[in-house]
């Protein structure tokens, strides 16, 4: 995606929930990336005393992402560890190898509101077949966790795979591990885990995992957010393994959950609204968030015909042991049209 056609996009949503110097963090980095990432997400806290902002990009398209990496390797991106790992995993990826099942691969950079810093940045890979249309759950979705991890070689995320076998071994029936997120690029590399239980069964499988946090965190999110704002008959969940860590936990209204309720309210307006009445959204981010969701035709200077993009809205909800946050992910993806 274009730079400007880039940075049209990311100013739909506007003030209060992205500011100017934001949009400029987001195009610094946008150039540094890989032009075969071609979906985004810009993440953002909800509260009125704002927070961070994190920046995601996501692409199927593992030949052209190799192709550029060995390219310009040492050149046009920065020479870390964190790409070098990037690059092991897109090498494992595109061979005929067990990591070929991986739909998709997300990378992420966090706290653009900060210099934006483009070597170090940590990773999601998806590991159910045919992401995003269905889940398609391998028999062996596991050692392909654990396979992703090795290419990474990072010390303390391999530490944790104990922690990930029990969560995958807890699992209640219908229970899917979706997204893999080793985050390298944070301090103590936690590993994150998404993905989906059937409704009413959150509490036991974490506590099954060994997660460490309490009942009240998940009755919490579910009596005041899951029960008023979803018909899915599945939670899906965010979860983050690290030794020593805060145990929080989050449900996540993706497009995956839409998928399953009815009618579908694309736009979050009952979900925005009662993290308003909670405290957890300022009024003028939820106005502006409602206004996201779509699609249209934009001009692209680059070629002479238009694109299409597409936006799209995920909000987390995080409960720690004493408080709580909501954070959106405003997503979107252009692609070539004529019509």
């Amino acid at each position: 995606m274009p730079d400007a056609l880039f940075r049209s996009v990311a100013e739909r949503v506007g003030l209060p929930v992205l500011g100017v110097a934001d949009l400029d963090s987001l195009s610094a980095l946008r150039a540094m990336i890989p032009a075969s990432f071609n979906a985004f997400y810009v993440e953002c806290r909800l509260g009125a005393d704002g927070g961070s902002v994190d920046f995601l990009a996501g692409t199927t398209a593992k030949t052209s992402l190799r192709k550029e990496l060995d390219d310009a390797k040492g050149v046009r991106f920065p020479d870390s560890s964190s790409w070098d790992a990037l690059h092991r995993v897109v090498e494992g990826w595109c061979e005929a190898s067990d990591l070929a099942a991986i739909p998709c691969v997300w990378i992420e950079f966090d706290d653009v509101t900060e210099a934006p810093r483009g070597d170090v940045l940590s990773f999601a890979v998806c590991l159910e077949r045919g992401y995003p249309h269905r889940l398609e759950h391998g028999p062996d979705n596991l050692g392909l966790a654990e396979r992703s991890i090795a290419r990474l070689a990072c010390e303390d995320v391999t530490e944790q795979l104990p922690a990930l076998s029990r969560f995958f071994a807890a699992l209640p029936e219908g229970g899917r591990v979706i997204h893999l997120s080793p985050m390298i690029g944070r301090r103590g590399a936690p590993l994150k885990i998404y993905g989906r239980v059937p409704v009413g069964t959150l509490s036991g499988f974490l506590r099954d995992a060994g997660w460490g946090g309490s009942d009240a965190q998940v009755a919490y999110l579910e009596d005041e957010f899951w029960k008023p704002c979803s018909t899915s008959p599945d939670v899906y969940f965010d979860v983050a393994v690290q030794p020593g860590g805060t145990p929080t936990i989050a449900i996540v209204f993706s497009p995956l959950e839409l998928h399953a309720c009815h009618p579908q309210d694309r736009r979050r307006i009952g979900l925005l609204r009662r993290l308003t009445e909670l405290g957890l959204c300022s009024g003028d981010k939820a106005a502006a968030l409602e206004a996201w969701v779509g699609d249209e035709r934009l001009v692209d200077p680059s070629v002479p015909w238009p694109c299409r993009t597409e936006r799209w809205l995920d909000i987390k909800v995080v409960r720690g042991p004493e408080s709580a946050f909501a954070k959106a992910y405003l997503g979107f993806r252009a692609y070539r049209t004529l019509f």
